[in-house]
């Protein structure tokens, strides 16, 4: 119902959150319009960058559905995840967020998330959670750090001005 009324009024449709995006061919289908991918731009930022190992920071639902890794795996890059432990804390952390928490305040989870990765030597880090750039605000830019988000607004920009 709501894709196909948006539809009819715009051009393309940005959803600036990760997990929904296991649903983006539905979207589509159902509206009509293209669904700019934040999957697909983050994985042209990890193929610009050249990677070949690459962390993914997720919520549990996210990683256990492997949103990313799955994308990165077609294009022979290796994918790392956190640990059990680490997405217990994380996902508390990010659906803290959502209920109105001060991001920053409980993002402890997200940055011991973070060492673990970059303990495991890889060469980016995808933050697949909107939620984790805000818990770690005060730490960005990290060279080795990819935002999802930041490139899907940098790509719809570029998108709606064509």
């Amino acid at each position: 119902g709501v894709a196909k009324k948006l539809g009819l009024l715009a051009d393309f449709l940005v959803m600036p959150s990760n997990t929904p995006h296991f649903f983006e061919n539905q979207i589509e289908d159902a509206s009509g319009i293209p669904l700019l991918s934040i999957v697909d731009v983050t994985i042209e930022e990890v193929l610009s960058r050249k990677s070949t190992t690459v962390g993914v920071l997720a919520i549990g639902d996210t990683l256990s559905h492997a949103l990313y890794q799955n994308q990165l795996e077609t294009h022979d890059i290796e994918s790392v995840v956190i640990t059990d432990e680490l997405i217990e804390g994380l996902d508390k952390s990010v659906w803290a967020v959502m209920e109105g928490e001060d991001p920053p305040s409980v993002g402890a989870p997200a940055h011991q998330a973070i060492s673990y990765l970059e303990s495991r030597d890889v060469d980016a880090i995808i933050l697949g959670c909107s939620e984790i750039a805000l818990m770690i605000r005060d730490d960005l830019p990290v060279a080795n750090l990819i935002n999802p988000t930041q490139l899907l607004a940098e790509k719809a920009v570029e998108y709606a001005i064509k």
